[in-house]
């Protein structure tokens, strides 16, 4: 009986524990700041086809394909350490390819394009993130 009794109470504290812990992790959810979804939107004004290929070290997004003023995006949720890094490559005819990142967690880039909602656009003069030119982020010399 002794032993029922004591595997009765450790199911009743597990059970307890495990309600506790959903209720912090949904309290979490509600009010901590990386519970919002961030976004990353990418808009082609190259004047021609952008393919593009973004990707996280968790998810592959596929290629893309946009046209001239087409717009393509995601949504996510940032990690708990704030240390999401999303990529993307570029390719266009008569451009070299050019990887780089979209998002680098909480912190990315906070001196020029710190966002939550990074809106990047591509053009023939580079990348513009939140309507800030990237002098780092060109297609290369020629263009």
């Amino acid at each position: 009986m002794a032993r029922s009794s004591l595997s009765s109470s450790s199911s009743t504290a597990v059970n307890t524990s495990a309600v506790i812990m959903m209720v912090v992790a949904m309290v979490a959810m509600a009010y901590f700041p990386y519970a919002a979804a961030d976004a990353v939107t990418i808009v082609n004004q190259l004047g021609e086809d952008l393919v593009l290929h973004c990707a996280s070290a968790n998810d592959d997004l596929g290629v893309q394909t946009l046209v001239n003023l087409q717009e393509y995006g995601f949504r996510f949720r940032e990690n708990i350490w704030g240390s999401t890094l999303f990529w993307c490559d570029f390719t266009a005819t008569g451009y070299p390819p050019h990887r780089q990142d979209v998002y680098k967690g909480d912190r990315y880039l906070a001196d020029t394009c710190w966002c939550t909602s990074c809106n990047w656009v591509v053009s023939p003069k580079g990348f513009i993130c939140n309507g800030k030119q990237q002098p780092s982020w060109t297609w290369g010399g020629s263009n």
